[in-house]
């Protein structure tokens, strides 16, 4: 049980947490100035 990973972008959880992140940027992109770091 060899397995070799030669992209981390093929990993599931990779692909999960990209996901989440894409959607906290969209949804917050709109935010006040004063809260862009208050997160």
């Amino acid at each position: 049980m060899n397995k070799t990973i030669k992209e981390f972008y093929n990993l599931e959880a990779w692909r999960k947490a990209n996901s989440l992140a894409l959607s906290v940027y969209k949804l917050t992109k709109d935010f006040p100035k004063e809260e862009l770091y208050g997160l």
